[in-house]
């Protein structure tokens, strides 16, 4: 049988293998039994009880999801030439230059010549 959320629009094996992401509470709303009785926004497991994907973290509802900002929580591994950028459930290291030096493609920074650009 297939259990569907109809607000992440997934469905899953009833009970779910799948595991809680590592160091988030899963909690089985009030008065459930099982999957079935819950209306759980991502993932539902065990008898009745909510947890989220990678990424994100169970609200107080209990049911409900939110993302997780790793930039805030410093979570991220970006390195310190780089800034780190929060998207939906993960997040991106974006490289940045010092001052005076202009990022040319993705990784790379060049020397600004502060005389052409008159700003010297």
């Amino acid at each position: 049988e297939r259990q569907c959320s109809s607000t992440a629009k997934m469905c899953c094996e009833e009970p779910s293998s799948t595991k809680p992401t590592v160091g988030v509470v899963s909690t089985r709303p009030p008065e459930t039994k099982s999957c079935k009785d819950t209306n759980c926004s991502q993932l539902c497991v065990g008898a009745g009880e909510c947890t989220c994907h990678e990424g994100f973290k169970l609200k107080r509802d209990g049911v409900t999801c939110e993302d997780v900002n790793e930039c805030q929580t410093g979570s991220h591994n970006c390195s310190s030439e780089s800034v780190c950028v929060n998207t939906e459930g993960s997040f991106y290291c974006r490289f940045s230059c010092h001052p005076g030096f202009t990022l040319t493609d993705e990784i790379t920074c060049k020397d600004i010549d502060e005389c052409e650009f008159g700003i010297h």
